[in-house]
């Protein structure tokens, strides 16, 4: 049974670099191509190649499992489900995570294979997995700096817990990024990044600590990086760089932007 459609997206004029990638990449997980020869978007985020990952309603949960990943199930009318289709949907998270896990651990076994390393302005570009929901994509870089196979082993479970909550709460917009990061401490991603409208003009300001499912307030880009401490090889791997230079006068942030760039995500 199919749960996950799988996408590849990367430029079209790099197609050779990752040639013996994507055919490993399919032949192990399946998925199709999807190469692009012009790409822009307004998020600073520059990826060489991206995952897209949605998923497949199994065929048992049609009715409870559409509506809830349609958005039209929140917390309390989950908890007013009967206890089978509930189950039901456990099961199916519990496969989603099986799945993903074997995906990524397709990606991180296969990356050698990449004849060459993608730069943008000398730094590192993302390898990004992307997650589209009815209430945004979520993005997750598979290369940060510090990135260890206990994070990737764990990442299933942060992909699953962002989704949940997503579908069980509510942000104020509908239709924005989003970015699943991670605590270096305990090697859980347990952080959603969920800039505002305003904040992608400037910084990251506004995060979900999915353990305790609270929104938090980022009051200046300073402390943004003072809270997640982002190596600077990974510039380009954040929804809003946290390395722009900035200056803050009187509480107005002056921000200089990156060149928009034609392999940068949406």
């Amino acid at each position: 049974m199919e749960f996950l459609q799988i996408e590849y997206v990367y430029q079209h004029s790099e197609e050779q670099d990752l040639e013996a990638f994507l055919t490993e990449l399919q032949n192990e997980v399946g998925g199709e191509r999807s190469p692009y020869y012009s790409r822009g978007g307004a998020i600073d985020l520059v990826a060489f190649f991206g995952v897209v990952v949605a998923f497949v309603i199994a065929p048992t949960l049609q009715s409870a499992a559409q509506k809830y990943l349609e958005g039209l199930l929140n917390l309390d009318e989950l908890k007013n489900l009967g206890e089978g289709h509930r189950k039901q949907i456990f099961r199916w998270f519990q496969e989603i995570e099986t799945r993903v896990y074997r995906l990524i651990r397709t990606i991180q076994a296969k990356q050698f294979l990449i004849s060459r390393t993608f730069t943008f302005q000398q730094k590192e570009e993302a390898l990004v997995l992307e997650v589209p929901t009815k209430f945004g994509t979520i993005y997750v870089v598979l290369n940060h700096k510090h990135i260890s196979p206990t994070l990737l082993e764990n990442l299933p479970r942060g992909i699953v817990a962002a989704i949940r909550y997503l579908h069980e709460n509510s942000l104020l917009e509908e239709g924005i990024a989003f970015q699943l990061y991670f605590d270096v401490a305990s090697q859980e991603w347990v952080y959603l990044f969920a800039p505002s409208i305003e904040g992608f003009s400037h910084y990251i300001d506004r995060y979900v600590d999915l353990r305790d499912q609270q929104i938090k307030q980022i009051s200046s880009q300073s402390e943004f990086m003072r809270l997640f401490q982002p190596a600077s090889e990974d510039e380009f791997k954040f929804l809003v760089s946290p390395f722009r230079e900035y200056k803050e006068i009187a509480n107005e942030v002056q921000v200089y932007t990156p060149p928009n760039n034609s392999g940068a995500a949406d």
